[in-house]
């Protein structure tokens, strides 16, 4: 008898860890003075080795074939798919525009879905796609949405990142918030650019007036600095080769 009550508490046990389901997600309610919040609270988060169309991810999960996870970083050479989940409510009485942001890795690709259209990708982004193939035209890897006056939404964000660790922490800025944190990355950014050509023309004249080398070879390398920064920033994706993205990756 006792060997059976155990049994059954363990079944009610697992039934319960695999009851979290999308239903049950916590809203991000987005207020008038929300500017920035961390989502990995309010996420679910699932993986698979084989990639899913996004019936078949909803048809395992409403069967309890497919368990959420963490959203901590794959610590070895990552090789599953990811989806992630979350709901989030505007509580305003306006429309408001928002921003998703993966803040610390690469992604080969990744994909914006709202719940009640699985069929309509609404944003398309990637460290692997074209600048052409993105839908917002940037080297960020960020999810853009509007949501209306009182509207509540469950967005589903798919990852893609194969060969390679993987950290998910995600970010949800509005619009205002993430436009300046922008603009002040692209002036401490075109700051170092400006020292940095000003570095390079002044080693290299000096060079050529003294005709010392040693200010031609830090010429060279700091040209080279500088051109480095600006394939790991994204300007020189955005700008010399948007159609080839597998230089930007790496």
């Amino acid at each position: 008898m006792t060997s059976r009550i155990i049994i059954l508490i363990l079944i009610s046990l697992s039934l319960i860890s695999y009851s979290t389901s999308i239903d049950s997600l916590t809203p991000i309610n987005i207020y008038n003075n929300t500017t920035r919040i961390e989502i990995n609270d309010y996420s679910l988060v699932y993986k698979n080795k084989q990639d899913l169309n996004l019936n078949d991810l909803l048809l395992k999960i409403n069967n309890n074939k497919l368990a959420h996870t963490t959203n901590e970083a794959s610590r070895g050479f990552n090789r599953d798919y990811y989806w992630i989940f979350v709901k989030i409510s505007n509580t305003t009485d306006k429309d408001i525009s928002l921003i998703i942001r993966n803040i610390t890795t690469n992604i080969d690709k990744a994909f914006l879905f709202n719940i009640n259209n699985i069929h309509d990708t609404l944003i398309k982004t990637g460290s692997f796609l074209k600048l052409s193939e993105k839908t917002i035209k940037d080297e960020q890897i960020a999810f853009h949405m509007e949501i209306k006056a009182h509207e509540e939404n469950i967005y589903i964000i798919k990852i893609i990142k194969l060969n390679d660790s993987l950290s998910i922490p995600l970010m949800l800025f509005s619009k205002k918030e993430y436009i300046k944190i922008i603009n002040y990355k692209n002036l401490l950014y075109t700051l170092f650019f400006i020292i940095m050509i000003i570095l390079v023309l002044t080693s290299l004249l000096f060079g050529i007036i003294f005709n010392n080398k040693t200010f031609l070879l830090y010429s060279i390398y700091s040209f080279t600095v500088m051109i480095s920064y600006a394939v790991f920033k994204g300007t020189m994706y955005l700008n010399i080769y948007p159609e080839t993205p597998i230089i930007n990756y790496y």
